[in-house]
């Protein structure tokens, strides 16, 4: 009985381990993006949106929305959430900056549709993106 019920921890163990943070996803870590010269932000309420999704084609195709720390300075943190973990590796950035008004101060130049701009993401370095 005493075998049975040590088998019984060790596999809800292992379960929880898998399943529970063990999955080798990204802590959070912060980064900060470098606007282009000329870039005005808005003074009023900026809204900046910024994605990760994963360059490799061989990730399920999902995105990672940065939690923006503080729009002026283009500071934010990513790491993924237990439920959808982010894993290093390659990832295309897409960057938003709206004013009051909704439009878009960077014209569109790195949203979903034209950003060229790719990342290393290992999980433990602060993230650097120069807007040009």
């Amino acid at each position: 009985m005493k075998t049975i019920r040590s088998a019984a921890v060790l596999a809800a163990s292992l379960l929880c381990l898998a399943g529970c943070g063990g999955g080798g996803g990204v802590s959070k870590v912060k980064g900060k993006l470098s606007y282009p010269a000329g870039t005005t932000v808005p003074d009023k309420n900026p809204y900046l949106i910024v994605l990760f999704i994963p360059a490799d084609t061989d990730k399920p195709a999902t995105s990672f929305p940065a939690t923006v720390l503080d729009a002026k300075a283009g500071t934010f943190e990513i790491g993924g959430t237990a439920e959808k973990p982010m894993v290093p590796g390659k990832y295309k950035v897409t960057v938003e900056l709206k004013g009051p008004e909704g439009k878009d101060v960077l014209a569109g130049k790195y949203d979903s549709q034209h950003s060229k701009k790719v990342v290393d993401v290992d999980g433990k370095s602060e993230i650097n993106i120069t807007l040009d």
